[in-house]
């Protein structure tokens, strides 16, 4: 991988982002429009960075999230490490879902090794595919909004086909 996608000095906004979208953001959004909010209803969704984010937050509040999607999740950025921490904190797969992928071209042709070594480690946790789990390579796609924006309907869609996402 070169050099300059290395682990990135500096502070870590994580926890306050997680905070502004869980505790700020969505009871705004619920409140202005009347909306329960329920996690098998709520979903965050990221791509790259925000991939990890998203399930950062899934992982941080699950009361709150019930489903993680993350496209392109750059999981180089910590390596080895961010993969075994970051699957360590996801929650009870009977309740969560999580969506997962990659390309293999550009940026993203560092991402499969990554990707498969994370997909075992969620998979060791109780998650399934199809039903709590969706873990996709996209062919010749890499890391770029056109690319994520052609498989976003793949994702909501399987989303929104949750077996429990219309309760409430």
């Amino acid at each position: 991988m070169p050099a300059e996608y290395a682990d990135a000095p500096g502070e870590s906004m994580g926890d306050a982002y997680v905070s502004l979208m869980a505790d700020a953001i969505l009871p705004f959004v619920a409140d202005k429009h009347g909306l329960e909010l329920h996690p098998y209803r709520t979903a965050v969704m990221g791509s790259s960075m925000g991939g990890l984010m998203s399930l950062y937050a899934l992982g941080q509040r699950p009361e709150v999230f019930g489903t993680a999607i993350a496209f392109s999740t750059h999981w180089p950025f910590g390596g080895n490490d961010m993969v075994n921490e970051l699957t360590e904190l996801l929650p009870d797969a009977s309740s969560h879902r999580i969506w997962t992928d990659t390309g293999t071209i550009e940026l993203d042709q560092y991402y499969p090794p990554f990707h498969k070594a994370a997909v075992e480690k969620i998979q060791a946790r109780g998650y399934s595919e199809p039903d709590s789990l969706v873990a996709a390579t996209y062919p010749n796609t890499g890391h770029h909004e056109s690319y994520w924006a052609r498989r976003v309907a793949d994702a909501l869609n399987w989303w929104l086909r949750a077996p429990d996402r219309d309760q409430g």
